[in-house]
């Protein structure tokens, strides 16, 4: 953790600390990491050691719950005792609660996260593992877990230029377009987005041959 936290003066860059841990084989898509990493219960503390060290931008209480293992009234509990946790440590830091996967409502924190000081909810966009991601409006989405009094903030948390085509029917300038097209929706998002990700076995997953080779993401 030591070596993680960036010099903020010297960089400019803040670090938002994920606490979800968990296998490749526990992920179900092809963009996890080949990293044996056991399933453990995670906790905010070891973390929050640094809480007064300005490069933690944001604690992230869990990442990607799917549902319907991860119950709705439970993930709550979790979230509201993790925000407490974390506002004994500090009163700054940003709290990021990451919706469910596998959900209709996508809205269904949105009215109990804003409820917390700080709060903020993440979400992660892909346009592939199902048909049915082909047909989705990202701007309403977006618009529709947006408060206007900010309250939570929204994060797309993981986003890529990855897309579920043939080889042989995108080019070099779909996937440009593609890329263009996300940035302008999720440059929206009140706390920002990320993409997924900086180093992976598939170029396609990797952020830095995307912007050598393929798109220019823009900060």
């Amino acid at each position: 953790m030591d070596s993680a936290l960036p010099d903020p003066k010297a960089t400019g860059l803040r670090l938002a600390q994920p606490l979800g841990l968990r296998s490749a084989s526990l992920d179900l898509w092809e963009r996890a990491l080949p990293r044996p990493t056991p399933r453990r219960q995670a906790s905010p503390r070891p973390t929050l050691g640094y809480a007064n060290n300005t490069a933690l931008l944001a604690i992230e209480l869990l990442n990607e719950p799917l549902a319907p293992g991860a119950d709705l009234s439970r993930l709550k509990k979790y979230y509201e005792d993790g925000h407490k946790t974390v506002r004994l440590y500090s009163s700054t830091t940003y709290v990021i609660m990451s919706n469910r996967l596998n959900i209709k409502n996508q809205t269904e924190l949105l009215q109990f996260a804003g409820g917390f000081d700080g709060a903020v909810l993440d979400l992660h966009y892909y346009n592939l593992y199902e048909d049915k991601f082909s047909n989705l409006n990202r701007s309403s989405d977006l618009k529709a877990i947006t408060n206007q009094n900010g309250r939570p903030l929204t994060f797309v948390g993981e986003w890529s230029a990855a897309w579920a085509v043939p080889p042989q029917s995108a080019n070099k300038t779909d996937f440009q377009r593609l890329a263009k097209v996300q940035q302008d929706v999720y440059g929206n998002a009140t706390f920002g987005w990320a993409y997924w990700t900086l180093q992976n076995v598939n170029p396609v997953w990797i952020m830095t041959y995307m912007i050598r080779i393929v798109i220019n993401l823009k900060s």
